[in-house]
């Protein structure tokens, strides 16, 4: 029988599991037995349809495993106990406590036992069922506490009598206690944790100062790392753990604080704090004696110190201890270690990843070391001139000394600090000046140093202090000389950190002018070293050079797009090919390196794409040389590079100087097919590129009828009654909105009258619904653009279908209610112009606009000419806005600076620096209200109000909305400054002033009434902009 036959088996799991639990049955056995129940129990035990191959754990076969489970957990071996873990926590989340009264008696009887073996088996029993219930927020229906409560006097005893032994068993059973200890802190901190807190904390204190006993095989252990997984290691870091959880949560963050924790935080910092410093004040002694501390608990206990600066109180006493905390602790940390040497010389590509690797940068005892540093020299005035003299007394130390007598690093310890505080030091005038100094004294000079690691932080800190080398020629020069000559070395951290430092020094105009004959061969550098390392961020000073130089990249522009084709290819397929578990850490992270690379490639080939827009011959060979790729992704819908293929498509039609190429129509179809099958999802990012086929050359679009079929299917599948339109989110349905608008703007003008009015009943139809069910002003807004574009490119036939089918008043009332949200340039440009179109209509088209509307559109209509100056001026900024993010972001990439704080501004030593607080949540929720506002304070002439909640359920239905039942909300549809519209050209002060004319030599009687019913601000604003339009149009520039 096979193993899925024996799964159908009355007393089959019960059967596995006295086997795994039978001292007489051979190990390998027992193992396999484990395995399978493990595998059945997580199949089988919560399932609620029938198991497909029809096996099943029946009633009895239930209760004899949950009679039996903890037994033979908590007596089995550590290997078969971990197998029988997980589904012991599987059974504990299905049927405890309603179905199995028994657990908890189970587990204590094996906590109290003899044997430490069958005690720790225990603890780990009770930690699978008190982690089961951790994260359960309903207190009612959350019996953790009641568990807690129960267990908790023989979790003291057994902590006492482990706490004075010296075993790896009694430090393994101390562990599991705060492990367990710690989830009844996790979503329930109330009276009944803040009653029994103090004594733990006496307990953790005890454990933290408890010297480690020495371990026999500490000496033959290789890294530090390793070294720290000693049991009482572990054990300390899960009391420091709960100590700093407790804190950062409970005091710290007053976001979390109520009426019954805010006693307790100042109980906290009265009481408990002192303790606790003093506590990491001593492990930090210890290492700094020269003395063993685990990484882990060196790093939280550093972290203690960071949060001490921030609060006065606490700083109180760290401050007697800093000087020396940054003397043997902190400056020690941030030198070049044992450990870092061997990784340098032995194994590169994990130096780069441990270096690299974000996950690894919480738990390093450097990175936390750096953030110390860079807080107390921002933030507290008396630390920072001692930090500093330390480090030049080290500097001139190394250079005063011989060659053999010189100490590296502590030089790479010194600067490192120095380049920490960069930003500090940049700031202060006093400081600023010497830098320079510094730079040629102290850091250029290690150019020919013979330590690598060395030369790699001289590069870090000239990127730290770029903006310094920025202004100077000669530095400029030797720095990129520098760079560029390490860039070639062999040591493959050292080629890293020059590819960094390159990145930040081409932003000198000296620099870039100085590199440019250069950049091909170090572009070639670069490649290879992206390919040796799969580093995305090598790939992002690729992309940066490609930016930077696109001139004197396009010779070779289709070399480099072939290069990072075949890269891709050669990736991509290494992920396809292997086979990882995704439960080994090690494969899992190989996995994710890789995926990471693979993508920042194909981004730097867009990058190349974008780079090549003025240089039209180099971007039609990149196509050629890329469209078999592009459309592979498209065709087989790759979800992991479908919108970057997108973005690369949308580059290529949007930069096609008037004329789609015919390499790029072969996209629409593919397009369309991704569309209809597995890439529905993926329509936004469509939509670009489906505007530049439209937008770039209208005739040209037309010229085969079948695109615009295509296009309006798409349309039609989002906005229509469709199964698809379903799961449709409101990004789509925006989009699609703006689709239509392209549309009927580029495409209608050249359909001819007959097909005009055959498409736009259609069109009309799909805007009107989407605006009726429109749940935010976004959507709302998009949909009224659509029907405004439709008026503008036709006004008598659109407001003719509008009164036909009975929606000309109600989608009127509408408009008019949603003025306020037309906050962009372009939306009151449409909105002028089909305004002044619907003004200009014949008398007998008027007559069925009620008077009091036409009224509201001429407010409208000044409101709109009125505000645009705020809209153009907000529209800069905001353009301006972004190329200073764009830019910032180019320069934020420090190699080893973990930037925690923005470096404004200092705390006095009586001053708390009070973290983000929910305080700072008010703040930046009153900051967006006023940003609202700042558009709201543009609606005079029509009613303000609302209640500002965006998130309103209420449907924009067209029957029932009044102009008075209006809100405010937080615009999100942005300026786009990379799409082409038909009105872009369109001088709105003109139009309106010309249609003005006409209309009051039209219809006199109409422009009278107008200026009659208007306010008399209003009334200004329309005649001064008809009598002078340039005088807006200047104010606009």
């Amino acid at each position: 029988m096979t193993l899925n036959s024996l799964g159908k088996v009355q007393g089959f799991t019960p059967l596995l599991l006295e086997v795994l639990g039978s001292e007489q049955v051979p190990a390998p056995l027992r193992m396999s037995a484990a395995i399978n129940l493990k595998n059945l129990i997580r199949s089988l035990w919560s399932r609620t349809q029938p198991d497909p191959l029809g096996r099943e754990i029946g009633p009895v076969d239930r209760e004899a495993l949950r009679a039996r489970i903890v037994p033979v957990v908590t007596t089995s071996p550590e290997r078969l106990r971990q197998l029988l873990l997980p589904p012991l926590g599987v059974m504990i989340r299905s049927d405890f406590p309603a179905n199995w009264p028994g657990l908890i008696g189970d587990i204590e009887k094996a906590m109290t036992a003899d044997h430490q073996s069958v005690i720790i088996g225990g603890l780990h029993a009770l930690y699978a069922t008190m982690s089961t219930f951790q994260y359960k927020q309903n207190k009612k229906q959350n019996p953790i506490q009641d568990l807690f409560n129960l267990v908790s006097p023989s979790l003291v005893s057994l902590f006492t009598a482990c706490i004075a032994m010296d075993t790896d068993e009694a430090a393994t059973a101390v562990r599991l206690i705060m492990k367990i200890y710690r989830t009844t802190l996790v979503m329930n901190f109330g009276s009944a944790q803040i009653a029994t807190f103090r004594q733990w904390c006496e307990r953790m204190f005890q454990l933290i100062h408890r010297p480690v006993p020495p371990h026999p095989d500490f000496d033959s252990l290789p890294t530090q790392h390793e070294r720290g997984m000693g049991p009482w290691w572990r054990a300390k870091k899960w009391a420091l753990r709960i100590l700093s959880y407790v804190y950062q949560r409970y005091v710290n963050a007053t976001s979390f604080r109520n009426a019954e924790t805010q006693a307790f935080a100042k109980d906290f910092n009265k009481n408990i704090l002192p303790p606790l410093l003093s506590a990491v004040l001593n492990q930090l002694s210890l290492y700094g004696s020269g003395q063993f501390v685990s990484p882990r608990v060196l790093c939280i206990s550093v972290e203690f110190i960071s949060e001490a600066i921030r609060l006065n109180s606490a700083w109180k006493i760290v401050r007697p201890h800093f000087d020396q905390v940054f003397s043997h602790v902190l400056f020690k940390l941030v030198c070049f270690s044992d450990d870092d040497q061997e990784l340098w010389e032995d194994d590169p590509h994990e130096f780069l990843r441990r270096k690299f690797n974000f996950e690894l940068e919480y738990t390093n005892p450097s990175t936390a070391a750096i953030s110390c540093i860079n807080l107390a020299g921002a933030r507290r005035k008396s630390t920072l001139m001692p930090m500093l003299l330390f480090c030049i007394e080290r500097l001139n130390t190394y250079l005063a000394a011989s060659p053999a007598e010189r100490n590296y690093r502590h030089k790479d310890g010194a600067l490192s600090v120095i380049s920490t505080l960069a930003d500090v030091l940049l700031r202060e005038e006093s400081f600023a000046g010497q830098i320079e100094h510094l730079l040629a004294t102290h850091v250029l000079p290690e150019a020919d140093s013979p330590a690598p690691f060395l030369r790699a932080r001289m590069l870090n800190v000239l990127q730290a202090f770029v903006r310094v080398i920025m202004n100077n020629a000669e530095l400029s020069a030797a720095s990129l000389t520098i760079a560029v000559n390490a860039l070639r070395q062999s040591e493959l951290p050292l080629k890293v950190q020059a590819a960094l430092c390159l990145s930040h020094l081409i932003m000198s105009d000296h620099v870039q002018n100085q590199i440019r004959p250069h950049v091909q061969p170090i572009i070639q550098e670069l490649l290879a070293l992206s390919q040796e390392t799969e580093l995305f961020e090598i790939s992002g000073v690729i992309q940066t050079l490609v930016e930077t130089f696109p001139e004197e990249i396009a010779p070779f522009a289709v070399q480099l797009c072939q290069q990072l084709i075949f890269q891709f290819q050669t990736i991509n397929r290494e992920l396809s090919e292997t086979v990882f578990d995704e439960d080994n850490e090690a494969d899992f992270e190989a996995h994710e390196t890789k995926s990471i690379a693979v993508l920042s490639t194909i981004q730097t080939i867009e990058r190349l794409v974008t780079s090549m827009s003025e240089n039209p011959e180099a971007l039609h060979q990149c196509e050629v040389t890329l469209q078999p790729l592009l459309l592979d992704i498209i065709q087989t819908v790759n979800v992991d590079f479908l919108t970057d293929a997108l973005n690369i498509i949308s580059a290529f039609t949007y930069f096609s100087e008037g004329r789609v190429s015919e390499l790029s129509w072969a996209y629409l179809p593919a397009m369309a097919a991704a569309f209809n099958g597995q890439g529905f999802d993926f329509f936004s990012e469509m939509v670009a590129p489906l505007d530049n086929f439209i937008s770039t050359n209208p005739a040209d679009f037309l010229s085969d009828r079948s695109r615009l079929m295509t296009v309006l299917s798409m349309i039609h599948t989002v906005l229509g009654d469709t199964p698809q339109s379903k799961r449709a989110c409101a990004e789509d349905r925006i989009n699609a909105c703006r689709l239509l608008e392209t549309v009927i703007q580029n495409l209608v003008p050249h359909l001819g009258s007959a097909y005009e009015e055959q498409f736009l009943a259609p069109a009309m139809q799909l805007a009107l619904s989407t605006l009726q069910g429109a749940k935010s002003p976004s959507l709302a807004v998009s949909s009224l653009l659509v029907v405004l574009s439709s008026v503008v490119v036709c006004p008598a036939g659109t407001m003719a279908a509008l009164h036909t089918n009975g929606h000309l008043a109600p989608f009127l009332a509408v408009l008019l209610q949603n003025i306020k949200h037309f906050h962009r340039v372009h939306d009151k440009k449409l909105c002028i112009m089909a305004i002044c179109h619907i003004l200009g209509l014949p008398a007998e088209a008027l007559a069925v606009i009620e008077p009091a509307t036409l009224t509201a559109l001429a407010s409208a209509l000044a409101w709109n000419l009125k505000t645009m100056p705020v809209a153009v001026e907000m529209r800069k900024e905001f353009e301006q806005y972004i190329a200073e993010e764009l830019d910032e972001g180019e320069l934020d990439m420090d190699f080893d600076d973990d930037e925690e704080f923005d470096g404004e501004g200092e705390i006095d030593e009586d001053q708390d620096h009070p973290g983000y607080t929910a305080e700072d949540h008010a703040y930046t929720r009153e900051l967006a209200a006023r940003a609202a506002h700042a558009g709201s304070a543009m609606h005079d002439g029509l009613p303000a109000g609302g209640d500002g909640d965006d998130d309103d359920d209420e449907d924009y239905t067209i029957s029932h909305r009044t102009v008075d039942d209006v809100f405010t909300y937080l615009p999100s549809l942005e300026e786009e400054f990379d799409v082409k519209t038909p009105i872009d050209p369109v001088n709105p002060y003109a139009f309106f002033s010309t249609a003005f004319g006409q209309l009051a030599t039209n219809n006199r009687g109409l422009v009278e009434s107008l200026l009659g019913s208007v306010s008399a601000e209003e009334r200004q604003v329309l005649e001064a902009v008809a009598a002078n339009p340039a005088a807006l149009e200047e104010a606009s520039k």
